[in-house]
């Protein structure tokens, strides 16, 4: 994601959902130099005849490890949930825009 402006960085976005009760989208932010990486210990991660992951068809305990695993490794993860029926995706996404535009004003500050 970029802020738009010459010379701008970006951080890519990796996100899941779930609808089980409420509405949850957790999102990873990722310097996208850091991108292979995370991918590659993330495919560590997969089991016999998965070919990606997806937190809804993972057991609890997988849960519990995929989220650690997320949680250790320094990464910014962002957790939403909202329990809106009334389009609650769309209230989520918004959010995580606003959320990202401003990581991207504050990684792009540090330079």
């Amino acid at each position: 994601m970029s802020a738009g402006r010459p010379g701008a960085r970006e951080l890519w976005l990796f996100a899941d959902e779930s609808k089980d009760p409420a509405y949850v989208m957790a999102a990873v932010h990722v310097e996208p130099t850091d991108a292979a990486s995370v991918r590659k210990q993330l495919r560590g991660l997969l089991l016999g005849g998965q070919s990606r992951l997806h937190m809804a068809k993972e057991s609890r305990r997988r849960q519990r490890l995929l989220a650690s695993f997320l949680l250790d490794s320094g990464l910014p993860v962002f957790l939403y949930r909202c329990s809106s029926q009334v389009r609650p995706r769309d209230a989520i996404v918004r959010r995580l825009a606003m959320d990202a535009y401003r990581a991207v004003q504050l990684v792009d500050d540090d330079r």
